[in-house]
């Protein structure tokens, strides 16, 4: 049975992922279509076509590809013209992956005109060998929504609370990937840790503002886990909400003042007094 499904897939050739993955970048608009084909030898291909559908030259566009807990790494593959398609192909070990399901991410870094960088995210959701999975994922994710105050005189940043929890009969060992857009950082982009059985944790993840944003953000988040003899994954879309309000500025102004007044008249009675 598994050479047979083995042959029929190398027969097929190729799995086409035809639907677009688009993100934005300035005035710089990739599309990325991915195709994943499965080998005879148990190799995995992956072949990105990056268009660009913007009216601006995305410049010295680099390509990083993660699956699992392994990625690939492109060299400069040069300047991509509005209206022009770069490609990049890298493969991956497939004898190696548990089975069940595995999500792709491609990232792309480039540079405006004049030097700011970006970096977009895709993401291509497959299975390997799924007739070998069995289990059902039990992983229970929730991501609240923060407000983050760009005037906030402590700072632009906010604290995203995660929170998991073990719905299976076995310890897993999670692992969390945030693909951030534009104008947010954080310290560590992959995060892992321990749930025991039944157990529930919530992790507070601190991002900064870098650059500009407005309205609501969104950003992608990839849990992926073992269990037993199977791995699970699952992208989860998480908002930030985004406001300027300078009304803590006031407040710490006129405390400020308040309590300067205060020791004035404080230093001057006891000038007086002496």
């Amino acid at each position: 049975m598994k050479n047979a499904t083995l042959c029929f897939m190398v027969l097929l050739g190729y799995i086409f992922m035809l639907s677009p993955s688009i993100a934005h970048g300035g005035a710089i608009t990739t599309k990325v279509k991915t195709t994943v084909a499965f080998q005879a030898a148990g190799k995995i291909l992956i072949d990105d076509e990056i268009s660009n559908l913007g009216d601006d030259t995305a410049h010295n566009v680099t390509v990083t590809t993660f699956l699992g807990s392994d990625a690939r790494h492109s060299d400069v593959l040069g300047d991509n013209r509005p209206g022009g398609t770069i490609r990049y192909t890298c493969a991956f070990d497939g004898t190696i992956l548990k089975p069940g399901q595995y999500i792709l991410i491609t990232r792309i870094n480039f540079n405006e005109r004049y030097g700011t960088s970006h970096m977009t995210y895709h993401f291509r959701t497959f299975d390997v060998r799924a007739e070998e999975a069995k289990g059902k994922p039990a992983l229970t994710v929730r991501v609240n929504t923060p407000v983050i105050n760009l005037k906030s005189p402590l700072g632009p940043r906010v604290k995203i609370n995660l929170s998991l929890k073990n719905g299976h009969g076995t310890a897993i060992e999670p692992v969390v990937f945030f693909a951030l857009p534009d104008g947010l950082k954080m310290e560590a982009g992959e995060i892992d840790f321990r749930l025991n059985a039944g157990e529930e944790k919530t992790l507070e993840i601190p991002v900064a503002a870098t650059g500009v944003l407005t309205g609501d953000v969104s950003y992608q988040m990839i849990v992926r886990y073992e269990e037993k003899n199977n791995q699970f994954a699952s992208q989860i879309e998480g908002k930030i909400r985004v406001e300027e309000r300078p009304v803590l500025f006031k407040t710490f102004l006129v405390a400020g003042l308040v309590v300067l007044i205060c020791v004035l008249v404080v230093f001057f009675n006891w000038r007086k007094n002496n």
